[in-house]
């Protein structure tokens, strides 16, 4: 599944080139925080996606590489940095400031059946996601109509007992079409999934005539910790945008 990411409070960093020798530094592994995917929803028409979730020590690092291999039933992801040996980040005078970063990794298109991804988290510990890919019922890359998601707007923060809202934002591509209300979506562990689905307006010419919507919904409040929401789109795609739930406390 092809996929946009849209995230608030999150600094997204390019991937950097390694073949740079004129900077003194080092490439370096570091550690994933989290990674997200649905448990279920993929089919074996679909190029199946994560998204990683972590953060750099201090300015001294960029993002560089996220390395996926084969590994038993399912994958292995390792994310790469580098590490500038200069200035204060020679000296150690610099002070540790956390940068979150968030990436899209691709799986692929995968055989019907279960899967594991395994990631090394903070402390050396091990962290895994386990997810199912079903047969597809057609040959068709979606197997509902979506709309042409482009966005989802959610806070930075909610507070545990608050309900969640979000705006997904997009196009709808002919007048014979319109949103299927209420939007489905299921929670699966710290992914929310939303299926913006079309239906047909019996009576209405089917012209390509592309019509901009916003739709909200309000979900449940869920406990503390961080969330990623997983919305279709047209064309296998996908939208994904995190946030996080602060203790009430």
């Amino acid at each position: 599944m092809q996929s946009k990411y849209i995230a608030s409070g999150l600094i997204f960093l390019s991937a950097l080139s390694f073949g740079d020798t004129a900077k003194k530094g080092k490439v370096v592994e570091i550690a994933i925080e989290k990674v997200f995917i649905p448990q279920s929803g993929y089919n074996d028409n679909n190029a199946v996606e994560a998204v990683v979730q972590g953060n750099l020590p201090n300015p001294c690092f960029t993002l560089g590489d996220t390395i996926v291999e084969p590994s038993g039933e399912g994958f292995s992801i390792r994310q790469k940095a580098w590490q500038r040996l200069t200035g204060a980040c020679d000296t150690g005078d610099l002070i540790d400031d956390p940068i979150p970063f968030t990436t899209v990794v691709a799986l692929g298109r995968l055989e019907a059946a279960s899967y594991q991804i395994r990631y090394r988290k903070d402390s050396g510990q091990k962290g895994q996601r386990a997810f199912a890919v079903a047969p597809a019922h057609n040959d068709n890359i979606d197997e509902f109509h979506y709309t042409i998601t482009r966005g989802v707007d959610a806070k930075e923060f909610y507070r545990e007992d608050e309900p969640v809202t979000l705006t997904l934002r997009g196009f709808i591509p002919s007048p014979c079409y319109e949103l299927t209300t209420p939007v489905k979506t299921e929670r699966q562990g710290d992914v929310l999934v939303i299926w913006p689905v079309l239906k047909t307006r019996p009576g209405v010419a089917c012209d390509y005539e592309l019509a901009e919507f916003s739709h909200t919904l309000t979900l449940p409040a869920v406990e503390a910790g961080s969330y990623l929401v997983h919305a279709r789109s047209r064309g296998g795609n996908a939208i994904y945008q995190g946030f996080r739930v602060m203790s009430k406390k």
